[in-house]
């Protein structure tokens, strides 16, 4: 099971830069920003795979009220990202996620979908936004959540220069996270951070020459 978690300032960025690098079609869906005058109003819901109905992929799903408040449109997430997730196994691609909201889980079909996404044998790409990251795993099964525990402890460190997410900064980054991935024996790995340096990169249980 090769599962990712991005998590802090720069982490859409990064999963960007991972889909770039690997040069697959990916499944799932990222959330879009929607300006009108040049403002950001809102973000749309993008399907990486296109719908069956065209008009069910760009679909505004959260609604920008004020600087810091948002409104979710949950049928969007029960009706349109559930099933734009779970529509998409039979194809075996790469999974990605990006971005899972506190409130989203708040929407049954979508935290199903997420269950689903978690249980399968492919790589799954998630991005996890503050104040969803303590409720996301404890949607995990027991077996999923302890063996995250047991790698909490083994912190691969690499700081290195480049404040700007699309710098060298960031690509140490992404270019960290390939190595892992090209592991067959992966386990869960996190990314936690602002750009500009790496806080955490969890990474192989086995790897104790690093821990």
């Amino acid at each position: 099971m090769q599962q990712l978690y991005l998590t802090g300032d720069g982490a859409s960025a990064s999963a960007a830069q991972l889909m770039n690098a690997l040069n697959v079609p990916f499944s799932g869906f990222q959330l879009t920003p929607v300006r009108v005058g040049g403002s950001l109003r809102g973000e749309a819901l993008h399907l990486l795979l296109p719908p069956p109905k065209p008009r069910l992929n760009d679909v505004l799903c959260r609604v920008r009220l004020t600087e810091k408040d948002w409104l979710l449109l949950p049928q969007v997430m029960e009706e349109i990202a559930a099933p734009g997730l779970c529509g998409t196994f039979s194809t075996r691609t790469p999974i990605l996620i990006d971005r899972i909201e506190p409130e989203m889980l708040a929407c049954p079909a979508f935290c199903d979908a997420l269950m689903q996404v978690q249980a399968r044998e492919q790589l799954a790409i998630f991005v996890v936004a503050d104040g969803a990251e303590k409720p996301l795993q404890q949607m995990m099964p027991e077996n999923r959540r302890q063996r995250q525990m047991c790698i909490r402890d083994r912190v691969f460190r690499a700081r290195h220069t480049g404040g700007d997410a699309r710098g060298s900064g960031h690509a140490a980054v992404v270019t960290i996270i390939m190595y892992f991935l090209a592991n067959s024996n992966l386990f869960p790995l996190r990314f936690k951070g602002k750009m500009g340096y790496t806080e955490h990169v969890r990474w192989n249980e086995r790897s104790d020459e690093h821990a």
